[in-house]
């Protein structure tokens, strides 16, 4: 009787091990050779173009004043798709580049002027604002973007007139919690 059995066990053990390499090859297969092509996929259908409708025109008062106008107007999102700081950097810096020759505003509050570096705030507000971003609440203004500069790992490749925008970005996008779940409103 116990020689009946063994070459079943036999068969349940090797008909068990075959399953488990093809589910494991087939799971090295799905994340590791096509894992990028399937979350270059998935981010396409995370984004959906909705066409709009015509404009319904003025809404006045009783007085014939506008109370409301339609008003053709765009917001301009970031989708985290990559998790190259390099990549979101320069995809900021070519998007302030594109606003500006467009004369458009964007989003940003950084408390700090262009160089010569100052901060915009009163001393206990800016406080708050560094403690708010995890700095230091001593820093100067310089040593800020200083600092910012390093944790964005922004690159000497963006010139220095253009250095404090893309930090005062990044710093929005880190207040609003950018993620690859997490779009970040640009303008």
């Amino acid at each position: 009787m116990k020689r009946d059995m063994f070459p079943r066990f036999t068969l349940i053990l090797v008909l068990t091990v075959l399953f488990m390499l093809a589910v494991i090859f087939r799971l090295f297969s799905l994340q590791i050779v096509k894992g990028e092509d399937y979350a270059q996929a998935s981010m396409k259908r995370l984004v959906k173009t909705v066409p709009l409708k015509a404009q319904r025109g003025e809404i006045l008062d009783r007085y014939g004043r506008v109370i409301v106008s339609s008003q053709i107007t765009y917001n301009l999102e970031i989708s985290q798709y990559k998790k190259d700081k390099k990549w979101v950097n320069d995809t900021v810096y070519s998007l302030i580049l594109l606003m500006e020759k467009e004369d458009q505003e964007y989003m940003e509050n950084l408390p700090v002027t262009e160089a010569p570096y100052s901060y915009t705030l009163s001393e206990e507000d800016t406080k708050k604002y560094l403690k708010k971003m995890e700095l230091d609440t001593s820093l100067s203004a310089e040593e800020c973007i200083k600092e910012l500069k390093e944790r964005y790992q922004i690159s000497d490749e963006i010139p220095q007139n253009y250095l404090r925008k893309v930090i005062a970005v990044r710093a929005e996008m880190e207040q609003r919690e950018f993620s690859p779940n997490n779009t970040f409103v640009f303008a």
